[in-house]
């Protein structure tokens, strides 16, 4: 475990789980950024072609602009996954993430409040490849209340740990101080 406190953390509240997002999609994202920012390259490129009066003007503008879109983009994904983490604890679950550079939310969602976990792939083919996928935390009350994780590894047994605390805090909610970590490790290396 990476983490040991979170902002807001209670007193006596255990941590038995902290995640982040798979880096295998921040690198997927950042290719992603360099095929745009090379798309955008291209485009200046066939405009300063067609365009031989301001082809020095467009070819330099487009240097110009895909390597500023490469170098913001690069910043935003990286600042945006690494700023996305995940605390399980005895009492809830917690979700920092952050939609952009300067702008971060928090989520919780109290055991009481949880009704359920679910799992799924949001792109099956390549989360499967990679072994990982997303969750959701049902709320009691509503679909907006729910918690999504995305792009974790060992989603599955994680899904099954989150079952096997809500049924605990439902029967006997004093066990939960002593519940043991999540363990992200494949089965029988768990120890």
């Amino acid at each position: 475990m990476r983490s040991q406190s979170f902002p807001g953390q209670q007193t006596d509240e255990k941590i038995l789980y902290y995640a982040k997002p798979h880096n295998a999609i921040k690198y997927i994202s950042f290719v992603k950024i360099l095929i745009g920012g090379l798309l955008v390259l291209l485009a200046f490129q066939i405009i300063s072609l067609n365009l031989p009066f301001y082809a020095d003007t467009f070819g330099v503008m487009g240097y110009f602009l895909t390597i500023f879109l490469i170098i913001i983009g690069l910043w935003w994904v990286k600042t945006t996954h690494d700023s996305t983490e995940i605390y399980i604890t005895d009492r809830r679950i917690v979700k920092f993430s952050a939609f952009s550079p300067l702008h971060k939310t928090t989520r919780t969602l109290y055991w009481d409040e949880a009704v359920k976990s679910k799992t799924y792939r949001k792109n099956h083919l390549l989360e499967k490849m990679l072994g990982i996928g997303s969750l959701e935390i049902h709320a009691r009350s509503q679909d907006k209340d729910n918690v999504d994780i995305d792009h974790l590894i060992y989603h599955e047994d994680l899904a099954n740990y989150i079952d096997k605390i809500l049924y605990t805090f439902k029967n006997k909610p004093e066990d939960l101080k002593t519940f043991r970590e999540f363990v992200p490790k494949p089965k029988g290396q768990r120890g």
